[in-house]
């Protein structure tokens, strides 16, 4: 595979960000063990990120990241000033303060870091998941595989019971929890050589390989139970979700059927945790079906 340069480009400059902060950071605490605030003074504040610089990162981020980054290169530059102005009997505190904004602020570099690497990788930040993209070209192997070998496999459309009330209830920080949760729990409980997708809002596909439908049904409860295991180990609520499970055949329209997933998923009346297989119906009986 050819080099990407602009992905490396991107991630050489948030490597760049991150060592200016920490030989500042290192350089600020060498003065403050030495006791020595007149050469702290001395340090020239990193200038990227500061008012009028904002343009060395910004065509990384969207506009509410580089808000978030702003806020906290302002509070630590702050943090720091307070620091070097303390008196004596303060200094101590000041310091604590000053490490605690200091590793609020890489923390997010760090993670704008990996937001970047999943991002130019086809993958979802969000989640860790495979994006859509991957997907078409993944599937596309497999029913090449089945075509040619016969070799099964299933694909599972699931989604999180209750999105809509986790989205009004808790809001975005809520639905960024419960989608990482999702997640993580397929990453977790998936076998190395199956893939998961999310593909969108609240739609996540699981590509189940040289699997039957009992295999794959068997794949969820998987799922669901590390979901409440897991919930119990955190003490919080449970992310619980709903499947629909289907066995391509080599004649099938794999874009056809997980639409086809998806409606079925919408219209059928089940419980958290549960799992259906889709029903092949003629383009017919669809119809008259939705009708």
């Amino acid at each position: 595979m050819a080099l990407d340069y602009k992905q490396n480009n991107r991630i050489n400059r948030m490597i760049a960000l991150y060592d200016t902060y920490v030989v500042w950071m290192s350089a600020v605490s060498r003065f403050y063990a030495q006791e020595d605030i007149a050469g702290m003074k001395t340090l020239i504040d990193p200038a990227l990120m500061r008012d009028g610089s904002q343009e060395d990162v910004a065509d990384l981020i969207g506009e509410e990241q580089l808000k978030k980054i702003h806020h906290l290169n302002e509070a630590l530059i702050a943090s720091k000033h307070n620091l070097q102005n303390a008196e004596a009997e303060r200094r101590k505190d000041a310091y604590k303060d000053f490490v605690v904004s200091f590793d609020e602020f890489v923390k997010e570099i760090k993670d704008l870091k990996r937001s970047i690497y999943y991002n130019e990788n086809d993958f979802d930040p969000r989640t860790g998941l495979k994006s859509k993209k991957l997907m078409d070209y993944d599937i596309k192997l497999e029913m090449e595989r089945l075509s040619r070998s016969g070799r099964q496999f299933c694909l599972a459309l699931a989604s999180i019971d209750g999105f809509e009330k986790i989205k009004q209830n808790g809001g975005d920080d809520a639905v960024k929890l419960a989608l990482k949760k999702a997640g993580t729990a397929m990453i977790e409980c998936l076998r190395p050589f199956d893939d998961a997708y999310y593909i969108g809002e609240n739609q996540f596909l699981l590509c189940l390989k040289q699997a039957d439908m009992h295999g794959a049904i068997r794949a969820f409860e998987r799922l669901t139970e590390y979901l409440e295991n897991r919930a119990r180990t955190e003490g919080a609520s449970a992310v619980k979700m709903v499947s629909c499970i289907a066995e391509p055949i080599p004649e099938d329209n794999v874009n056809e059927l997980i639409q086809n997933l998806h409606k079925d998923l919408a219209s059928v009346e089940v419980d958290a945790g549960d799992v259906f297989t889709y029903q092949e119906l003629s383009p017919l009986e669809r119809y008259l079906k939705s009708t």
